[in-house]
């Protein structure tokens, strides 16, 4: 390879010279290990997991018309996504699996994505019961002393006194 004040290596092409101006390749022979090379501003910079498994979460819920929801949790480490089901139950556990398998990004992240949690199934039921005739609400009233057995029995005020 000819060299020059404006070619550079190509990492995936190698023997494809690429044009850098305003390049110091003085600069860039002179740089030690762990210091920032002048190339560096040319070079792309490697999408966060966040930013990969939120595009992913948005990309399933316009797929399936579903509200999709992701969690991290720093603990563990992982991303938690839930979702809500459509009118024909869809989408199911095994259809977003694959879904995340499919998508090359995303799926490097697989180990640190759970499907389908007990919190997400948990939203789920609340949210059914926020529907019409999806939930029975009783209404109870405590009594001061209700729950005060004078005589053994459980509450003296509504039994009979004994003869």
């Amino acid at each position: 390879m000819r060299r020059g004040d404006e070619l550079f290596l190509n990492c995936q092409y190698p023997d494809l010279p690429i044009k850098l101006p305003g390049i110091d390749w003085e600069q860039v022979r002179a740089c030690r290990p762990g210091q920032v090379s002048p190339p560096r501003r040319y070079a792309r910079r490697p999408r966060s997991r966040a930013a990969v498994i939120r595009r992913w979460v948005a990309e399933l819920g316009a797929r399936y018309d579903v509200e999709v929801w992701a969690w991290y949790d720093a603990r563990d480490d992982t991303w938690e996504i839930d979702w809500t089901r459509n009118d024909d139950g869809e989408p199911t556990r095994d259809q977003v699996a694959t879904a995340l398998a499919a998508d090359p990004p995303a799926s490097r992240h697989r180990g640190c994505v759970e499907l389908d949690t007990p919190a997400g199934s948990a939203v789920r039921w609340a949210r059914r019961m926020l529907e019409p005739h999806g939930s029975v609400i009783l209404d109870t009233v405590i009594h001061a002393g209700a729950a005060v057995s004078t005589r053994g029995r459980p509450n003296a005020a509504w039994w009979p006194a004994a003869a």
